[in-house]
């Protein structure tokens, strides 16, 4: 439990520094991740962690750009 705060706060302190075309390029990553692994259907975590994220971070991120949550985006 304090390791996920920690890493929270990690994630807050890092997305408030980084630029738009950082944050696209977090969620353009997270795209090709869950488009080359969609066989192996990855969980939230998996996508998070290759983007370096919070599942939390990076659920509110990628939603805010792609308009849908990762789960609705992911191929079925």
């Amino acid at each position: 439990m304090r390791q996920t705060v920690l890493e929270g706060l990690n994630d807050q302190h890092l997305l408030a520094g980084e630029s738009e075309t950082e944050r696209y390029e977090r969620v353009a990553t997270a795209i090709r991740f869950i488009r080359e692994n969609r066989l192996e259907q990855p969980e939230l975590t998996d996508v998070a962690r290759a983007v370096g994220l919070s599942p939390h971070h990076f659920q509110r991120l990628f939603t805010s750009w792609v308009g849908v949550s990762p789960k609705r985006f992911w191929p079925t």
